[in-house]
């Protein structure tokens, strides 16, 4: 009998807190926007958007502008977007990083720079035109699809593209920020100009 009892408390005290320590993040209404970018080397335009719980209320805020933009945000690169919480204080940035100890505003994956989006990039899974986020409830999925690509120089470099934003729920999302994806960073991500 006293071993019953003994497993009891075991139970308690080493699964109970994990129950408990289980979020309840608001569920998301889906997301689904496009928007078209006419030039690439511009740094207006972009997107805000509010994210709504179920109950109607204000849940996240997404922005999503090229470098350059007029903002008190640090935008860089071709595209960068930032994810927040309207619910909660958070120690970081924007939700799309995958560290607490964030040093950067551009330390995740929710930044495209120009080489990102060209072929030999943008096939890489996570790193590249596709790019999935995992926390809080839902799937947020960033794409840049339909590129125009053209030169700068002797480069090659992006014209215009369509920029994507997805968002649907998931339960199996419990992290605060986004979980960490299993692919290997790229070499090239935060610093090389070509993929080869």
């Amino acid at each position: 009998m006293w071993r019953m009892v003994a497993a009891f408390f075991v139970f308690i005290l080493v699964v109970e807190p994990f129950a408990q320590a289980r979020p309840s993040w608001p569920h998301v209404v889906p997301v689904h926007e496009r928007f078209h970018v006419s030039d690439a080397s511009s740094t207006i335009g972009g997107i805000d958007l509010d994210l709504s719980a179920q109950d109607g209320s204000k849940a996240y805020t997404l922005s999503c502008h090229p470098g350059g933009y007029d903002s008190p945000d640090d935008y860089s690169g071709l595209m960068q977007c930032y994810f927040r919480s309207l619910r909660t204080r958070d120690s970081v940035s924007t939700l799309f990083t995958e560290t607490e100890r964030q040093q950067t505003d551009w330390e995740n994956r929710g930044r495209f720079l120009p080489h990102h989006i060209l072929p030999g990039c943008s096939e890489y899974p996570e790193w590249g035109s596709i790019r999935h986020f995992y926390l809080r409830g839902m799937k947020v999925t960033l794409s840049v699809k339909n590129v125009r690509i053209g030169r700068k120089g002797e480069e090659l470099s992006p014209q215009s593209y369509d920029f994507f934003i997805d968002v649907v729920p998931d339960p199996a999302a419990l992290r605060s920020i986004a979980a960490k994806v299993q692919v290997v960073e790229p070499h090239w991500f935060y610093y090389g100009k070509s993929c080869n």
